[in-house]
């Protein structure tokens, strides 16, 4: 039970967190001159700048592989372990 809450809290503080910080990086693009008329995706693009889902996902590649190679502190087999502990917790949540 106490498991289940604290994954909700943080789902829930993360997904706020993604959305201001999206918000934030949507409006800087606008303010760039010649940038307004177009979509979120082309300013992206014509800046050559990632989307923040990209960035975290390449983040998280970057910190799995460390993991793998064994120069960050966290071993994968423990990032494995808490994984299928979450992936339990979700499974009784559905059922």
């Amino acid at each position: 039970m106490i498991v289940e809450q604290l994954i909700d809290r943080k789902y829930k503080k993360n997904t706020k967190d993604k959305e201001l910080l999206e918000k934030v990086q949507r409006r800087f693009t606008k303010m760039i001159v010649h940038m307004d008329g177009l979509s979120y995706e082309d300013r992206l693009q014509s800046l050559k700048l990632w989307s923040l889902e990209e960035r975290r996902n390449r983040q998280d590649l970057i910190e799995v592989f460390k993991m793998a190679k064994g120069v960050t502190r966290i071993r994968l087999q423990e990032l494995l372990h808490w994984k299928r502990i979450i992936r339990a917790v979700e499974d009784i949540q559905l059922n």
